[in-house]
């Protein structure tokens, strides 16, 4: 399918067609899927990967500017939803300013609930793709290379992200 059918088919969903939707499910949910399923690896999941993209496009109908995008906003939500998904239970822990030297889900480091608690409440302040970022680099040891592609960034962005998200998740750790 061509960019410009994605155009033809945005605009149709746009107006509430509801066999346009049908129509782009059936064009790009194949692909949506296997993004996803190569992220979290369980069906289920990949699944429900793929349907809050279609919620998320769905809900933002209006801001979507360039309709020729398409695919690429759908391609680069999927990743997005599948890293939500994947990292929803894994959470960390930054304690000085030279690394992020523990994560919860390794042996050396077990927080209380207590702790467990205000760490979580400070990713979740967190913005979506610092929080991402931050958990590719961490629990996942990724590179900034990997963490470039995965997130669809240029690779200086990332550095500023990772380091952005670093000073915010200390600066909500230690506010009181």
């Amino acid at each position: 399918m061509e960019q410009t059918d994605f155009a033809n088919l945005f605009k149709r969903i746009k107006k509430g067609e509801d066999d346009a939707f049908k129509e782009l499910l059936d064009s790009v949910g194949p692909l949506l899927f296997s993004i996803a399923h190569e992220i979290l690896e369980r069906i289920a999941d990949a699944q429900d990967a793929v349907e809050d993209t279609y919620k998320a496009l769905l809900e933002n109908l209006d801001r979507i500017t360039k309709p020729d995008s398409l695919r690429g906003w759908l391609r680069t939500t999927v990743r997005r939803k599948a890293l939500d998904i994947k990292y929803k239970d894994k959470r960390i822990l930054l304690l000085d300013d030279k690394d992020l030297q523990y994560c919860i889900n390794k042996k050396n480091y077990e927080p209380d609930f207590a702790e467990r608690s205000h760490i979580n409440s400070c990713l979740a302040r967190l913005s979506e793709i610092e929080y991402q970022a931050l958990m590719l680099s961490t629990v996942e040891e990724k590179s900034c290379r990997d963490i470039m592609k995965i997130l669809k960034v240029k690779r200086y962005k990332v550095y500023r992200i990772i380091k952005s998200a670093k000073e915010n998740f200390k600066k909500f750790y230690y506010e009181e």
